[in-house]
């Protein structure tokens, strides 16, 4: 009668749950492109690994009840990484169900009209995270429950095709590199264990071992070597690699969503067939309703790795966000949104001091931007108060920069970004007098370029080179994207923002209506003592709340016309920004945040906001999770003794039970380090084990009843079965005093049973 072995020696199962690891970690990390940022990337790497270790945990259990088990991992997973508010304890609840239920009701809308790389929205996250995991565990299922590495593939070359091909790059070969070099050890460690099992090889009878290992392997490395080279670079040099496709899928019906995308262009929105209204702000005067600030430049495109806001501070409806500054007036905003907007950062004109959408949101103080918990759907309404700051040019002019390297990644910019550009920008500047005029003849010259919508949507650096010397024309967001990386070539900080102009006018209402045609980027100077200030070098367009120190009015205009220079408050309140010297609020307002290096959030010389503390963790619940910590700790040594008691007391049979109590032997001993290897004998085992001279006595007792059990035509009686449950009892004791305490704490937590 065969008895139950481990199918490979620790070690080598060991690595090959942490080959399927990696095979899981490079897919979600390949796969994780298709959202902004690295946050969500990482994070996808971190629930694949997860789902690997615990279908690790579970892979004694049957695939139904490893299933099963995955499933309440997946559930903890969302609750932890999709909808942590929602969680108790970092344990889904009622409310976390209820948030899942409302993003399925979403997720294909969001799907159609999001642009890769999206943001990520609760929804599309959700089906990313869910798509990860459920490939995790199918690798491990068929990686080690079936055996057959090439199809624990299939899951993860489905994600990757699926990246690829919603991706504008297309495929990249360094993610390509590390799928095939994690799927190569899988496939190794699986022939190493395919090959253990039929035990010595050699060419022809008498060849020694030895030879065949030095000399077949080697080539063999040599061939899987050229082989993974061959695979990575051969379809670069092939007719059609990166070519368009014959038949073009991708185009999907008008759907009442809109998505602005800052990250791939936002040209699909200025050039619709159609205006489509988008929300509404009731205010009594214009501004550019601002959603997003954009900080990094990769040298391809703009963009913040705080995308989702993981960085944010929780705030409360209504609550301050910002300090307000004595003697600038305030810019009230009632806005509705008319369609949904599939992005979850709130238009809102900058800088906001309060804004109140109903419901709890994140605000990034360093980015400006405030974010709702999901996309804003049409119906949405919301109110903001915001406090623009316009110092005159003579205030301006006086300001001092300091050094670049006070501004941190506010003046970086890429390694490989092209000479000419800084050479542009120097000649450009000229002999400008101070920081502040040489700010205003890049925007001066770039404004004297042309707009153009029809031109190709690219903002690298070589790109930039052409369009500052050669083209010169294009459309908002190339304009910013030049200006703001010219600004930082002479050393000052700068950085992208997106939103929307102010919108058409209702007089009688004073309502301006946003529309997907005010689609706009900008750029945004950092001054010290008076924070981020508006630029504008698209050819055409006007900020009206930086018009009086960008270009100074010869006569003043009513109020709430829209693009209106010198644009004036109501009678007897002080134009924006006209105090004659800086009040010690707005001196304080000065500051860069978390992300300059110099003006750390909550230092004394960072911005003068009103404290707004993370969310911290109750004491009481911290208490409670490291009970129910010690709880799990104490309870798992007993409850694998009582499924081991449970076992022995189902068998009724003599031979069944002496060998049930073998197994429960071998199944310790393997907690101990000491399981029987493949194809290893039970009295090898023995042998193997007589260094533990506590133990002899007793294993051999045990070997000799249970060989006689596998093996004998006569079956044992109930005394052996007893004799070999003591004998089993008294070889285990002997084991644990023979190995070291680490690894008999260490062993009651192995998985299995």
């Amino acid at each position: 009668m065969a008895l139950r072995q481990d199918p490979a020696p620790r070690g080598e199962r060991a690595l090959g749950v942490a080959a399927v690891a990696l095979l899981a970690a490079a897919t979600a990390l390949a796969f994780g492109r298709v959202f902004a940022g690295r946050g969500p990337a990482l994070r996808l790497v971190a629930a694949a690994v997860a789902a690997v270790l615990l279908a690790w945990v579970l892979e004694r259990l049957p695939l139904w009840a490893a299933a099963l088990g995955s499933a309440a991992g997946l559930a903890v997973a969302v609750g932890a990484l999709v909808f942590p508010r929602t969680t108790f304890l970092w344990l889904p609840t009622a409310e976390t169900l209820d948030a899942i239920r409302r993003a399925l009701e979403v997720v294909a809308t969001q799907a159609r009209v999001q642009i890769a790389p999206t943001p990520p929205l609760s929804a599309l996250f959700l089906a990313g995270l869910t798509a990860v995991w459920t490939a995790a565990f199918s690798a491990h299922a068929l990686a080690v429950r079936a055996r057959s590495p090439l199809l624990a593939a299939l899951p993860s070359l489905a994600l990757l095709g699926f990246a690829d091909a919603v991706m504008a790059d297309g495929a990249r070969p360094g993610y390509a590199l590390s799928f095939l070099a994690a799927l190569l050890a899988v496939t190794f460690l699986d022939g190493l264990r395919r090959v253990r099992s039929w035990g010595p090889l050699a060419p022809w009878p008498g060849t020694r071992r030895r030879w065949l290992t030095a000399t077949t392997t080697s080539g063999a490395r040599r061939v899987a070597g050229v082989a993974l080279g061959v695979a990575a670079l051969a379809p670069g040099i092939l007719p059609g690699f990166r070519a368009g496709p014959i038949v073009d899928l991708t185009a999907v019906a008008e759907v009442e969503t809109i998505a602005i995308d800052p990250f791939v262009s936002i040209r699909d929105a200025l050039t619709r067939d159609r205006p489509v209204e988008l929300f509404r702000v009731r205010a009594d005067r214009a501004a550019y309703w601002r959603m997003l600030g954009l900080d990094e430049f990769d040298g391809q495109s703009w963009r913040t790795d705080d995308l989702d806001l993981s960085d944010a501070l929780p705030a409360d409806p209504g609550e301050p966000i910002e300090a307000r500054v004595s003697g600038v007036p305030v810019l009230e905003q009632e806005v509705e949104v008319l369609r949904d907007l599939a992005t979850p950062w709130i238009p809102v004109a900058y800088p906001a001091i309060a804004i109140d959408p109903g419901s709890a949101f994140r605000y990034d103080p360093d980015l400006g931007t405030a974010a709702a918990p999901d996309a804003l759907a049409a119906g949405t309404r919301y109110r903001a108060v915001s406090q623009p700051l316009a110092p005159s040019p003579e205030q301006l002019a006086v300001v001092d920069f300091g050094p670049p390297s006070r501004y941190g990644i506010y003046t970086e910019l890429p390694p490989d970004t092209p000479p000419e550009i800084g050479r542009i920008a120097q000649a450009w500047a000229g002999d400008a007098a101070s920081p502040f005029e040489r700010i205003l003849a890049i925007q001066r010259r770039l404004r004297s370029f042309r707009y153009d919508e029809d031109v190709p949507a690219r903002a690298d650096s070589f790109t930039l080179v052409d369009f500052l010397t050669e083209t010169r024309r294009g459309f908002c967001q190339q304009f910013a994207g030049a200006m703001a990386v010219l600004v930082r070539a002479l050393g000052y900080p700068a950085r992208v923002a997106v939103g929307f102009t102010p919108g058409e006018l209702d007089p009688e209402t004073r309502t301006f209506t946003v529309t997907t045609d005010d689609a706009h980027a900008w750029v945004e100077v950092y001054f010290p003592g008076y924070g981020w200030l508006a630029f504008e070098p698209t050819p055409g367009r006007r900020n009206p709340v930086a018009e009086r120190y960008l270009a100074p009015p010869a006569a003043p205009c009513p109020a709430g016309v829209p693009g209106c220079p010198g644009l004036q408050t109501d009678p007897g309140q002080a134009a924006v920004g006209t105090s004659a010297g800086l009040s010690p609020q707005l001196q304080a307002h000065e500051g860069l945040g978390g992300r300059a290096g110099v003006a750390r959030r909550g230092s004394a010389v960072g911005r003068a906001a009103t404290e707004v503390r993370p969310e911290g963790i109750p004491e009481r619940a911290v208490l409670l999770s490291l009970a129910a910590l010690a709880l799990l700790l104490v309870a798992v040594p007993p409850a694998r003794g009582l499924r081991r008691r449970l076992l022995l007391a189902r068998v009724h049979e003599p031979r069944a039970l002496v060998l049930a109590a073998y197994d429960v032997f071998a199944s310790r001993a393997a907690d101990l380090g000491l399981g029987r290897l493949p194809g290893e004998t039970i009295e090898e085992h023995r042998r193997r084990l007589a260094r533990a001279p506590e133990a002899d006595g007793d294993l051999e007792r045990l070997t000799r009843i249970v060989s006689a059990a596998a093996y004998a035509a006569t079956p044992p009686g109930p005394e052996e079965a007893l004799e070999a449950r003591r004998a089993a009892r008294g070889a285990i004791r002997g084991l644990r005093r023979e190995v070291g305490l680490l690894r008999r704490v260490v062993g009651a937590y192995r998985p299995g049973w």
